[in-house]
């Protein structure tokens, strides 16, 4: 058989420290006024290194080329030394050793997930040359994750088909690329009240559910995003969105709220309407008071009212013309008392 050699040359002091070292075909060892060589040889099939470690553990090791597999070392008379690869050994003696290749009888199908967590890929392995490799995947569904495609090793897409059939004539690594449809939101409460958890994960286009939590006291006012805009006043709040921030807002509640708003006083008239409303109350004490309207998501459309008002009777008209039929709030804040109404347009 054809048979190729590596060479490297080691001139080491005699407390075995390696001082120089030069690549060629044979090297040798000078510990203690004693000097060995090996060399390393390969047969047809492959390439194959020696070097010394330390002192006078030697290494040897094999590469098989393409469509070969290692199969032993062996001495100048054939005789199997090892099928270790890589091979350490003491130097001892002059030594001479050979890798050993047999040409491979199958080629290997390899598969590689691009996400740890993306799916089950199966159906690699070993196969005969002209035989039918079948390649599945299925996608890790309950963690958010969506097959994409089957690519090969430089990244081009091969099938987007779950099942990969094809004739193996060598071997090949085929990639199962996924995408993780996950999203996150962020979630915190402001003072007076809590939610469960900082981070909630939805999955594509299925909404997840936020609720927070009054403390003694409190009572909660609306979602607020980071910026402080108001995004709704449900709770709890369905929402979809990744990189969503959501912020529970809270108010002090009071023991009674006529103490502000004579709630009892307070009239929308005409409602349901279809253009101008007018909105009336009393007020029990003066102070600073908002009215504004709200969509159901909590989004203001615009302020009716924003000043500071004496106490006794209150009274704005105002128009919904331009708004589609639907339900609305009307919002009235006065010295930290928050009251919602409903108003109608048909």
């Amino acid at each position: 058989m054809k048979k190729t050699s590596s060479k490297v040359t080691f001139n080491l002091l005699k407390n075995g420290l390696i001082v120089a070292v030069l690549f060629a075909t044979t090297f040798s060892a000078n510990l203690l006024a004693q000097e060995f060589s090996l060399t390393v040889k390969a047969n047809e099939g492959g390439t194959a290194i020696g070097f010394a470690v330390a002192d006078t553990l030697t290494y040897a090791e094999a590469f098989p080329n393409a469509g070969y597999l290692f199969l032993y070392w062996t001495d100048n008379t054939d005789k199997v030394i090892s099928e270790q690869n890589p091979y350490y050994f003491n130097l001892v003696s002059d030594t001479e050793l050979f890798a050993n290749f047999t040409k491979k009888d199958y080629f290997t199908v390899t598969t590689i997930s691009t996400h740890y967590s993306g799916g089950i890929v199966e159906g690699a392995g070993d196969f005969k040359e002209g035989e039918t490799a079948k390649l599945t995947v299925t996608p890790n569904v309950a963690d958010c994750y969506k097959f994409l495609h089957w690519s090969d090793s430089e990244g081009n897409v091969i099938s987007e088909k779950h099942l990969l059939e094809f004739v193996v004539v060598s071997d090949i690594t085929v990639f199962a690329n996924f995408e993780d449809l996950s999203y996150f939101v962020w979630v915190s409460a402001d003072n007076g009240g809590w939610v469960y958890t900082d981070t909630i994960r939805g999955c594509d286009e299925e909404p997840v559910i936020v609720e927070a939590f009054a403390s003694e006291g409190y009572k909660f006012l609306h979602w607020s995003n980071g910026v402080g805009d108001v995004i709704s006043t449900e709770n709890p709040y369905s929402v979809i969105g990744d990189g969503t921030v959501l912020v529970a807002n809270f108010v002090e509640e009071t023991s009674n709220i006529a103490t502000s708003i004579a709630s009892s006083t307070v009239s929308i008239s005409p409602n349901p309407t279809v253009s101008d409303v007018t909105v009336s109350f009393d007020l029990v004490s003066s102070g600073n008071l908002t009215v504004t309207l709200s969509n159901l998501l909590g989004q203001e459309l615009f302020e009716i009212h924003n000043d500071f008002t004496n106490a006794g009777p209150f009274s704005k008209t105002f128009s919904i013309n331009t708004l589609p039929k639907g339900m609305y709030y009307l919002n009235i804040i006065h010295n930290g008392t928050v009251k919602v109404e409903k108003v109608i347009k048909q």
